[in-house]
């Protein structure tokens, strides 16, 4: 069974067209993955697609890298 990390890697990698194995849970939306505010908005709705939930804006906002998001996710999933 894949982690929260692991999926949140693997959806973004797959919305990006990246190889998952070439990012890394602290790459950055910006710098590293290259993401403007359209792909952010995109990824979120991917994300909240994969995990079956909704993510407040307010709370997207604050998410600049991968390991954002997971550390998010993982309460919320009940560490799944």
């Amino acid at each position: 069974m894949e982690t929260i990390g692991q999926r949140v890697i693997g959806a973004l990698a797959k919305l990006q067209g990246i190889n998952k194995s070439n990012m890394s849970i602290d790459a950055d939306f910006f710098f590293d993955l290259e993401m403007d505010s359209l792909d952010r908005v995109e990824a979120l709705t991917l994300l909240e697609q994969e995990f079956g939930m909704t993510i407040p804006l307010a709370d997207a906002a604050k998410f600049s890298r991968v390991r954002d998001v997971v550390d998010y996710l993982t309460p919320h999933l009940g560490g799944a």
